[in-house]
C-alpha cells in the first residue's frame, strides 16, 4: 500500500449463533487515487467522500488538469482570485454560485452547458483546496 491510500473496511453480522455473534470482516483493498476523468464522471457522493480525503498537492492536480479542459492555464490568478473574494463570500446568501461565477470570469472564454459539470467540480476543488489551505496555516500558527 502506497503512503496516503487508503484501507476500507466493513463490518457487518453474519449471524447470532447460540454461543455469540459472528462477525463479517471484508477488506476492499487499496484505494487507489482518483484520476482527474473519475472526478468528473463519478457520482457526487462518491467525488465529494474521495476529495475530503485528498490532500493538497492531490487536489491543487486535479484543479490544474480541470482548469486547464476550461482554457485557463494560470491556476495561480484562478486561487488568488478565490482567496480574495473569501471576505465578500462571508456576507453573501450563495456561496458556491459565486464563486462559480468568480472562476467562470477567469476562463479565457464563456463556459458552454457542456462545460457546466467541470465548472462545477473546479468550484468544488478550489473551496475545499483554500478550507485546506488556511486550515494548514491556522496549524502551523499555533
Amino acid at each position: 500500500m502506497a503512503a496516503g491510500d487508503q484501507l476500507l473496511v466493513s463490518c457487518g453480522v453474519l449471524k447470532r449463533a447460540k454461543g455469540g455473534t459472528h462477525v463479517n470482516i471484508t477488506l476492499f483493498g487499496d484505494v487507489k487515487r482518483m484520476k482527474t476523468r473519475e472526478i468528473l464522471l463519478a457520482d457526487e457522493k462518491h467525488v465529494t467522500a474521495q476529495i475530503k480525503t485528498m490532500k493538497i498537492k492531490e487536489l491543487e492536480r486535479h484543479t490544474k488538469k480541470l482548469l486547464a479542459l476550461l482554457g485557463q492555464t494560470d491556476y495561480d490568478q484562478v486561487m488568488a482570485a478565490a482567496i480574495k473574494a473569501i471576505p465578500q463570500l462571508d456576507s453573501a446568501g450563495n456561496r458556491f454560485q459565486i464563486l462559480q461565477e468568480l472562476i467562470e470570469a477567469q476562463l479565457p472564454s464563456e463556459s458552454t452547458s457542456q462545460q457546466q459539470p467541470v465548472l462545477e467540480r473546479v468550484t468544488v476543488l478550489i473551496m475545499v483546496l483554500v478550507a485546506k489551505k488556511f486550515t494548514k496555516i491556522l496549524k502551523e500558527q499555533d
